[in-house]
């Protein structure tokens, strides 16, 4: 006899010809098969039994298959050449580093460029890419490598703006002084209207 804990741990034997009774698939003949981690057949009797099972559900999608390699030719002599540097310096997986060196391409093209579509529209030449990739395998450390004169050309366009915006708030506080004594005085100077 099998014990109660050894049922939980055990396998639902699935055949293919295999239909269900009360959650628990049966073979042709009725009766409910299972094999316990120790590949023990394990005939059930009685439905009281099958309660205590954990049945796992079946997957609902196929299992991925490894990946291609990136096409890194396909970025041309200039973006290839950088992500292969790139993934020899930082030892970041190469596809990261293709992601990585195209979006900063596309991010400086498309102020420059527009795209035509072929039905005639005219967008904006724009990536959207997603990289997902486990805890420690450079994402930051390449966007950071890549992107930094991207940074640093932010960093020197907001300088540039909080620089703008002091002498616009200065100009407009003096703008709203003058229209103050300007709208005071003319008040002053109008004749009462006659009833």
């Amino acid at each position: 006899m099998i014990s109660n804990q050894s049922l939980t741990k055990a396998v639902l034997n699935y055949k293919a010809s295999s239909a269900v009774v009360g959650g628990v698939p049966c073979s042709d003949d009725g009766e409910a098969e299972l094999i316990d981690v120790l590949g023990e057949v394990v005939h059930l009797d009685d439905r009281a039994n099958s309660a205590n099972l954990l049945i796992c559900p079946e997957l609902l999608r196929a299992p991925i298959p490894k990946a291609e390699p990136y096409p890194v030719e396909s970025l041309g002599v200039i973006l290839g050449a950088a992500a292969t540097a790139l993934h020899e310096t930082i030892k970041a997986p190469l596809a990261l580093c293709c992601q990585s060196v195209l979006a900063s391409a596309s991010l400086a093209a498309q102020a420059h460029f527009d795209v035509m579509l072929p039905w005639g529209k005219k967008t904006p030449l724009s990536l959207f890419l997603l990289t997902v990739a486990e805890s420690g395998e450079r994402k930051s450390g390449v966007d950071d490598v890549v992107l930094s004169a991207a940074k640093a050309q932010e960093r020197q366009d907001m300088e540039a703006y909080n620089d703008k915006q002091k002498v616009y708030e200065s100009d407009f506080a003096q703008w709203c002084v003058f229209r103050f004594k300007a709208a005071t005085n003319s008040r002053r100077m109008q004749p009462p209207i006659p009833f």
